[in-house]
């Protein structure tokens, strides 16, 4: 395996920068290079999920011996995903039209070969499940919430039943930063709310965790 620090430049594929909030220890979090579409949604879901404390794109170029190819080829996951619980999982990200048998097959050779060396294994995502409300959904949330709460929760008597507003409503007396703050509530589960419907200010939420 090999270190990787530029992405490949893919006929057909824009490279652009994805700011995380979660991966920077600044207030402007940290870039991370995106080749796709589909990878773009990938990270804003990765940036929202509380069970993941870090992904970074394209960190390792892995090489096996292919015996049927009679070659040596090379696989560079899209993501290094790393989770609270202390595990970890490289992310490929396709295109369900593309993932085919042989395709699965490549992916599992590398999967094996990856956790032969001691590192983590391969899983496919693709775009299946993801409906473009909720692709937009999380768009908004990861590019609006906040990177940390600038309060204590236990300071502000939210209700298990509220809207957007006034979650934000509730907030602005005890942040400068109520709307950031009230999408970070919603980015890491404290507030869920229907996905299938775009999240606007008379949306309703229901509180299903403490910080």
């Amino acid at each position: 395996m090999s270190n990787k620090y530029n992405a490949n430049k893919h006929r057909g594929r824009h490279i652009f920068r994805f700011n995380s909030k979660k991966n920077g220890n600044g207030i402007n979090g940290c870039g991370i290079k995106i080749e796709s579409f589909l990878e773009y949604c990938y990270a804003c879901i990765f940036e929202c999920d509380p069970n993941i404390i870090s992904f970074a794109s394209q960190v390792e170029t892995m090489h096996s011996y292919v015996a049927e190819d009679e070659k040596t080829n090379k696989k560079t996951p899209d993501f290094l995903v790393q989770y609270v619980d202390g595990s970890s999982e490289y992310i490929e990200v396709h295109w369900s039209k593309k993932v085919d048998a042989e395709y699965r097959g490549k992916i599992e050779h590398f999967s094996n070969y990856s956790s032969s060396q001691g590192q983590s294994r391969i899983r496919i995502v693709t775009e299946l499940g993801l409906t473009p409300l909720i692709r937009v959904n999380y768009q908004l949330i990861s590019d609006c919430m906040a990177q940390a709460l600038s309060f204590s929760i236990e300071d502000c008597e939210l209700p298990e039943h509220i809207t957007l507003n006034e979650v934000i409503e509730t907030l602005s007396h005890h942040t400068d930063t109520p709307i950031e703050e009230a999408y970070y509530l919603i980015g890491i589960g404290y507030y869920e709310f229907n996905m299938s419907s775009l999240l606007q200010c008379d949306t309703a939420l229901i509180r299903v965790s403490l910080c």
